[in-house]
């Protein structure tokens, strides 16, 4: 008997779908959340960076574009609103 239960197991096709899992969809959600969370932070520090180079005023919007790898209209989103 314990023979035929081997070969059945063995040839036996077991799936399982590891995204429907409840623990995995938990990791999934709170690894969003963080990569969220980190580009927000990042977002903030290219503004931050934005903003100091706008405070130096050696660099025009172009310049500060080009060397943050932006585009200028968001350079000059920033410098209106520190205008404000």
């Amino acid at each position: 008997m314990s023979e035929v239960t081997d070969k059945i197991l063995q040839e036996m096709e077991i799936t399982y779908d590891y995204t429907q899992d409840i623990y995995y969809k938990r990791g999934m959600a709170a690894a969003q959340k963080q990569i969220e969370q980190e580009r927000e932070k990042a977002k903030q520090e290219k503004i931050e960076s934005i903003r100091a180079l706008l405070a130096v005023g050696d660099f025009d919007n172009t310049q500060i574009a080009d060397i943050m790898n932006v585009t200028e209209s968001f350079v000059r989103k920033i410098a209106n609103k520190k205008a404000n």
